[in-house]
């Protein structure tokens, strides 16, 4: 039977797994989380953290999987991204390209670099950085962290 990892299992994640199993597919999913709802409609569950690459490259390597997708998760596109183009899965963006996508900075770098309309923003390093510079910049402010998704942070 064909295989396919499901690098997430939430809530969100179902109708994916559903159709992958109708397709004929033996799903696999992972997460950190086991009591996610998504893995209890998954042929079996892996507990490896999906915002690790190299631990999701080395699930799917030794699963011998067919298919790998991502959820509805930047870290998991990331870390499927690294996965696939290391397995030469086809579907993917290469590494590098998500990245560019996934990483808000990294995007912004990029739109100003190739003359793409980005709203004004600036990167910290760190909190006592951020707050130093507060000062000089206008109201109103929207205030994010980089690598965190679904309004997280805000």
């Amino acid at each position: 039977m064909k295989k396919m990892l499901l690098v997430g299992g939430s809530h969100a994640n179902i109708p994916m797994i559903l159709a992958a199993k109708e397709l004929g597919y033996y799903v696999i999913t992972s997460g950190n989380r086991p009591d996610t709802i998504g893995h209890k409609y998954s042929d079996e569950y892996q507990n490896v953290d999906f915002s690790d690459k190299e631990a999701v490259y080395e699930l799917a390597k030794k699963l011998e999987v067919e298919a790998i997708c991502s959820s509805c998760n930047d870290f998991s596109a990331l870390s499927v991204a690294y996965a696939s183009e290391k397995l030469g899965l086809p579907g993917h963006d290469k590494y590098e390209i998500s990245e560019i996508i996934h990483h808000k900075d990294k995007y912004r770098e990029f739109a100003i670099k190739n003359g793409i309309d980005t709203p004004l923003a600036k990167g910290f390093d760190n909190e006592e950085e951020a707050v130093n510079n507060i000062i000089d910049m206008r109201l109103p402010l929207i205030v994010k962290p980089v690598d965190m998704t679904g309004g997280t942070g805000i």
